[in-house]
């Protein structure tokens, strides 16, 4: 794993997802990474505590208010605080990673993007599936035609259930969230929802099937859910000279192209199913969330934006937005 100059990083949110950043930082820099943490959980303090024997704080204010400051810091809380967490990080200029989605309204997301231009200060988002190797294999392929123009996208994001699907929106805000920043990732365009199907137990949206469309026409079909009783995070893309299947889980990308026996286009022939041999992408696996850290540390150091544009989180919420607008209520 690369190493990097280490920056101290203050983790904001003591639960899942703030244990597996505080692990991750602490891999990429080793001891001292970890700059302190934040909760309001006396519990998780301490667990934090004794895992990275760091400064831990009950509140973002105590935090900032400190002698020393980190180097930056990711917000790892719930949703409905990314965006008061995000600015008072931003005010105080410290570079900030929020895990996504970026806020829990699109209108939250656009003031944090003018809070970061006024402020200078770095703020990216944490669509970690955009550093999974198989999507920027996908990504690759996509780009470079590799199975022709692409006329279908699919994208099944099930299963899985986290730990706190109680206090979260709904299956849109947790899941869909990700394929509509990957589908604009890949297909590198606009996306736009067509129709949506909604499932809900106990008056939450637990599972949708989504139609849309990317800028270049290519159909979408988005299949979300935490029922499904496996979990299962894959991408499947129909070309007009082929087909590719991504498992986002092993990392795993298998390229279909037509057989070379295939009828030309135009042709008398009537279409035939021919298939060249799969082939599997040579993909060296690494883990999605170093390399969103290491990013996130790379743009600290050279005073970059960072390979999350804000802006595009913030697409990703709207689109969420849009879906929940067509199940009218």
């Amino acid at each position: 794993m690369e190493r990097l100059p280490t920056m101290p990083t203050l983790i904001v949110g003591y639960g899942n997802m703030g244990t597996r950043h505080a692990r991750v930082v602490r891999s990429l820099g080793g001891d001292g990474a970890v700059w302190g943490v934040v909760d309001r959980g006396a519990e998780r303090r301490q667990r934090a505590q004794v895992d990275h024997d760091c400064r831990v704080f009950a509140t973002l204010a105590a935090a900032l208010a400190a002698k020393e400051r980190p180097a930056g810091a990711i917000v790892c809380t719930a949703t409905p605080t990314h965006f008061a967490l995000a600015s008072q990080l931003l005010k105080a200029l410290v570079p900030t990673l929020v895990e996504k989605p970026i806020a829990a309204t699109s209108a939250e997301g656009e003031r944090l993007l003018i809070l970061a231009a006024q402020q200078s200060t770095l703020l990216m988002v944490g669509h970690v599936e955009r550093f999974n190797p198989a999507v920027t294999a996908v990504r690759r392929l996509v780009r470079e035609r590799m199975i022709g123009e692409i006329i279908q996208l699919c994208f099944r994001r099930v299963g899985g259930a986290p730990d706190n699907a109680a206090s979260l929106q709904d299956v849109l805000g947790d899941l869909a969230v990700h394929d509509f920043d990957l589908a604009a990732f890949i297909t590198g365009g606009a996306v736009e929802v067509v129709a949506i199907l909604g499932h809900r137990q106990d008056g939450r949206l637990d599972g949708a099937l989504i139609m849309g469309r990317s800028a270049g026409e290519a159909g979408i079909l988005m299949q979300m859910n935490w029922r499904t009783p496996i979990k299962i995070r894959r991408i499947e893309l129909t070309g007009s000279a082929g087909y590719a299947e991504a498992d986002l889980i092993s990392q795993r990308v298998r390229l279909y192209r037509d057989s070379p026996e295939s009828p030309a286009p135009g042709c008398d022939q009537p279409p035939r199913s021919l298939a060249a041999p799969p082939v599997e992408l040579p993909i060296e696996r690494r883990e999605p969330l170093a390399e969103e850290i290491s990013a996130f540390w790379r743009a600290i150091h050279a005073r970059e934006p960072g390979l999350i544009l804000a802006r595009e989180a913030v697409a990703a919420v709207r689109l969420t937005e849009a879906a929940r607008s067509r199940l009218g209520r």
